[in-house]
């Protein structure tokens, strides 16, 4: 719920978490979760880039890994999925 509130405070939108698969643990091994994220398509790279860091900044605060991808977040850390 954590994740979900500082997106939106930083401007998504939109933010949904699901469980990692094949293809996210491919770059990371130990990937459990996928945060994605919409924001509005007047919302520019400068937006995405603050949700995206401060994402990274409160999760490996808690000492999970982050791999970023463009409006998706990977991660190890065991969150719940929607």
């Amino acid at each position: 719920e954590e994740i979900k509130k500082i997106a939106r405070f930083y401007g998504a939108i939109d933010v949904s978490i699901k469980r990692a698969s094949e293809e996210e643990r491919r770059l990371m091994q130990d990937a459990y979760s996928l945060i994605s994220y919409n924001i509005t398509s007047e919302d520019n790279s400068e937006r995405r880039n603050e949700i995206e860091e401060r994402l990274k900044d409160f999760l490996e605060s808690k000492a999970y890994s982050v791999i970023l991808k463009p409006k998706m977040i990977i991660t190890n850390a065991k969150l719940l999925p929607d």
